[in-house]
């Protein structure tokens, strides 16, 4: 009996941690997910020169599709509680969709490099951006 009590105790202490813990690491994942897409996406593009290869966000529904000659090859949705949102900033903002070059480069529909950022939320926490270079390169960065 005092075993279940220690147990009862110990539980009701890491219980809240834990909750508070979840949002944290649900937007970390989001944010490597991102990042992950991008990387796929330009992998793909210098893989398979001759096709063509992109990345469109669906900002309503959080998630996001890659595709190789218009076909769908990977979806990818964020962690619920996680908010994919489009930069404040105009200038900042990624075109949508996003072609890969077989170069790995970012362009826009004009053909012109591209390059910005996607930002995630969730909760109070403080954001987590994703940023293109126009070199294809992507980080994540805290911040919004």
């Amino acid at each position: 009996m005092t075993v279940i009590g220690i147990l009862a105790v110990i539980s009701a202490i890491a219980i809240p941690s834990l909750f508070g813990w979840m949002p944290k690491q649900r937007l970390g994942n989001g944010a490597r997910d991102l990042l992950s897409a991008f990387e796929f996406t330009r992998l793909t593009a210098v893989k398979r020169p001759t096709a063509i290869v992109g990345i469109t966000f669906d900002y309503t529904n959080d998630s996001y599709s890659i595709t190789v000659d218009g076909q769908p090859v990977r979806r990818g949705t964020m962690p619920a509680g996680v908010d994919l949102q489009e930069p404040a900033s105009v200038d900042e903002r990624l075109d949508n969709p996003i072609v890969f070059m077989n170069q790995g480069l970012p362009v826009n529909g004009d053909g012109d490099p591209n390059g910005g950022k996607l930002v995630i939320s969730s909760c109070n926490l403080t954001p987590k951006r994703i940023r293109l270079g126009v070199g294809g390169n992507a980080n994540i960065e805290s911040g919004g």
